[in-house]
């Protein structure tokens, strides 16, 4: 398997290491909880939906057998997002009281 494809099932782990990774330094500059419930959800929208793009791929092991993509990681590439997206809303209706 190539590296571009290996990168390319590897997507929404990458959008969600550089989404905390900017949401983590705009932080320190932004007091505002929205613009940041905002700038996270759109990461975790566009993890997601990199999800959904790479679901047609058949089940199969990357970057020479470390990782593999199959219906239980897509499960839980889904998952985990959700889960994070769900937590910032609670944490930002609770920050308001």
């Amino acid at each position: 398997m190539d590296f571009s494809l290996s990168l390319k099932l590897l997507s929404p782990n990458l959008l969600l290491c550089i989404g905390s990774l900017v949401i983590l330094m705009a932080g320190l500059w932004v007091k505002s909880s929205r613009y940041l419930l905002l700038v996270s959800s759109l990461f975790i929208l566009a993890s997601v939906t990199c999800v959904f793009s790479i679901a047609k791929i058949a089940p199969t092991s990357y970057f020479g057998g470390l990782v593999f993509h199959d219906p239980f990681s897509l499960f839980f590439s889904i998952l985990f997002p959700l889960v994070i997206l769900f937590a910032l809303i609670m944490a930002t209706t609770l920050m308001r009281y």
